[in-house]
């Protein structure tokens, strides 16, 4: 059992580690904070100079930390153990149940970072790893890559088909653009996503580009001069139309067994971060047949990891988004908000929504403030307690049902790093996890 004081451990991680063990490491209806033992896997990743800017606008305190930090992708025990460390930074990291390591490493850096850190000559990532998704076995050994002619980007998903789904950056073709009502967006760069799945073989065997299946014109939920409008920068534009930030196949789910085909186990649901708007592509006819900004304080600000809850879970068939607060909130139209904190006091929310009512079913929205402009995840645990990475703050929490903060990493952010959407695995998820606590 822990103590109700604080454990304090110095981590190297990003920030000082302190487990806030609440009612003892139990839940206030006595289940354990977390369903079974397991781990935390926490990557890391620089921070770039615009995303510092902008939270310090929103009130996000910057600290340098004076000790050197050690970064890469780590796992921890629940009790703050560094158990194993992968020397390399990642944008998205899955671990597979043969304990290998699905890995998007990310955009390459143009500024380097100074002092004795990881990522100073980024020596320890491939070439052109940023068009690459890499799987890494235990050891930290490559043992299959999928390299795209797209800049592979923000997530990637192993399929119960074997296949790997991912997220890539696309350019909508000049011949197309002609058909942009908005004068300055038709003469410049505009930039979308296309969603992939390659087959272990590495052949591309299904892909869905916006610009093929969506109105140039539409920008989701909110009017797109409010996006293009505050990404309008000097002569040479270049406008993020979508910036998708999550891919997952929809599990099976009482929805579909009801007879509502649109959540058909297999159909890919994405978060258009730019439209605060999650999605449901048709994965036979390609066809949008879900949508959800909602209604809540004024509807989705950005988002991300909207993900449908899987079976045997509380919840099960609703769909979990972490509103970053952050973004074009989905009501607001014409009056150019975007990235207006000051419309919710820079304040991000978990939701679980009802997929057919639309109905938010549990929300988090505590008193105290949580708080990530960018990135993000959230998970539903199997005794029905919610993990919450709040990874510009490098904090990651687990709220009850009743929305009581049991447990939390808590500490300072670094001034280049932050936390790259935190994960719970438990020791029966895979071998070499359990092998961990042997």
């Amino acid at each position: 059992m822990y103590s109700r004081q604080h454990i304090r451990l110095k981590m190297s991680f990003m920030f000082l580690l302190c487990i806030a063990p609440l009612h003892g490491g139990f839940g206030l209806d006595g289940a354990d904070v977390f369903p079974e033992p397991g781990i935390l896997l926490a990557p890391t990743m620089p921070i770039s100079g615009k995303i510092i800017k902008a939270e310090k606008q929103v009130g996000i305190k910057i600290t340098k930390k004076k000790n050197e930090i050690q970064t890469g992708v780590l796992i921890y025990s629940l009790s703050g153990d560094l158990l194993k460390r992968f020397p390399f930074r990642a944008e998205r990291v899955r671990i597979l149940n043969s304990g290998n390591l699905l890995v998007l490493h990310g955009q390459k850096q143009k500024q380097l970072l100074t002092g004795n850190h990881l990522y100073d000559s980024e020596r320890n990532l491939p070439k052109d790893y940023d068009h690459k998704i890499l799987e890494y076995d235990w050891n930290g050994k490559v043992v299959w890559e999928f390299k795209s002619n797209y800049r592979l980007h923000h997530d990637a998903v192993r399929l119960s088909n074997g296949n790997t789904l991912v997220l890539g950056m696309i350019q909508v073709p000049d011949e197309l653009k002609k058909k942009i009502k908005i004068p300055y967006v038709r003469k410049g760069r505009i930039l979308t996503d296309i969603v992939l799945e390659v087959n272990p073989q590495g052949k591309e065997v299904w892909k869905w580009a916006f610009y093929e299946h969506v109105d140039l014109n539409s920008c989701g939920a909110v009017m797109c001069d409010e996006v293009f409008h505050y990404l309008k920068s000097g002569n040479n534009e270049i406008f993020d139309w979508t910036h998708t930030n999550t891919v997952s196949e929809l599990p099976p789910n009482k929805w579909y067994k009801a007879g509502d085909k649109r959540f058909a186990p297999g159909n890919i649901l994405i978060m258009v971060r730019n439209w605060s708007e999650a999605l449901i592509i048709d994965k036979h006819t390609k066809k949008i047949v879900w949508r959800y900004h909602g209604k809540y304080k004024g509807g989705l600000m950005g988002g991300h990891d909207a993900r449908m809850i899987p079976e045997g879970y509380p919840g099960a068939g609703n769909i979990l988004i972490l509103d970053n607060g952050y973004g074009v909130p989905a009501q607001r139209r014409g009056t150019r908000g975007f990235l207006d904190a000051s419309l919710r006091q820079g304040r991000s929310l978990v939701l679980e929504v009802n997929p057919v009512s639309k109905e938010v079913e549990w929300v988090y929205d505590p008193p105290e403030r949580l708080f990530t402009p960018t990135r993000g995840a959230v998970q539903r645990l199997k005794n029905g307690n919610t993990l919450i990475s709040e990874d510009a703050r490098g904090r990651i929490i687990v709220v009850s049902p009743k929305k009581e903060i049991i447990y939390k990493l808590d500490g300072m952010i670094g001034v280049k790093y932050h936390s790259a959407r935190a994960m719970y695995y438990p020791v029966s998820f895979s071998s070499k996890i359990a092998a961990l606590f042997r």
